[in-house]
């Protein structure tokens, strides 16, 4: 762990009861379950190992891990016996949790980033961390899917749009060897719902993007 924050995971109150029709009203019922309020706490951040590690906050467990798709190229770089004096960051992004309505349900959603070990993006349903699995992997988003999509260092963050929807908001980072574009993803899906330009280009990045109402 070299760069990534951890960030925390519990049974924290956004206030999205306040929220219109049954979105608000069955926001009070998600946090009222039995399901969400035995989960575990945790505490999740990412390592240059490849993987986002998700701990158990009291006992310090490891419960889940999740490699994404990106850093696979990177591994074998782990192997090199002069791997001490030409470490390289591999995931090293800054994780961010929220909880979202999507699916046509309530769901804690994580977004990571590689940070400087490359350009990608991913979100992860850890609704149920004791319960992990493969069908929790929501998207990555890679400069595979955009090539404006930079070195993701700056953290990217969740917010609920004026429509309703609930939106990715992702700033392509650095290097990406275009314009400095804002990325709005669907949360759920990862598809592009639009790529805001500031019409900068070469040597550019744009930094973490916070929502603000």
């Amino acid at each position: 762990i070299v760069n990534s924050d951890p960030t925390f995971v519990g049974g924290q109150n956004y206030g999205f009861d306040l929220l219109p029709g049954s979105e608000g009203s069955s926001y009070k019922t998600f946090r009222a379950s039995s399901a969400y309020k035995n989960r575990s706490p945790m505490v999740y951040v990412a390592a240059n190992d490849g993987m986002l590690h998700g701990f158990d906050a009291e006992t310090g467990v490891e419960m889940l891990a999740f490699m994404p798709n990106a850093v696979y190229p990177e591994l074998t770089f782990l192997t090199d016996p002069d791997y001490n004096t030409n470490h390289r960051l591999i995931n090293d992004g800054a994780p961010k949790a929220l909880d979202a309505y999507i699916g046509g349900g309530w769901k804690t959603v994580l977004l990571g980033s590689l940070g400087g070990g490359g350009k990608g993006v991913y979100a992860l349903d850890v609704t149920t961390p004791d319960s992990f699995g493969a069908s929790d992997v929501l998207w990555e988003f890679t400069s595979e899917d955009d090539s404006n999509m930079g070195v993701a260092i700056p953290q990217a963050t969740m917010a609920r749009m004026y429509n309703g929807d609930w939106a990715a908001i992702v700033s392509n980072g650095y290097n990406s060897g275009g314009n400095a574009t804002l990325f709005i993803l669907d949360l759920e899906t990862g598809a592009k719902l639009a790529e805001i330009d500031t019409g900068v280009g070469g040597d550019n990045g744009l930094s973490s993007a916070i929502p603000v109402d």
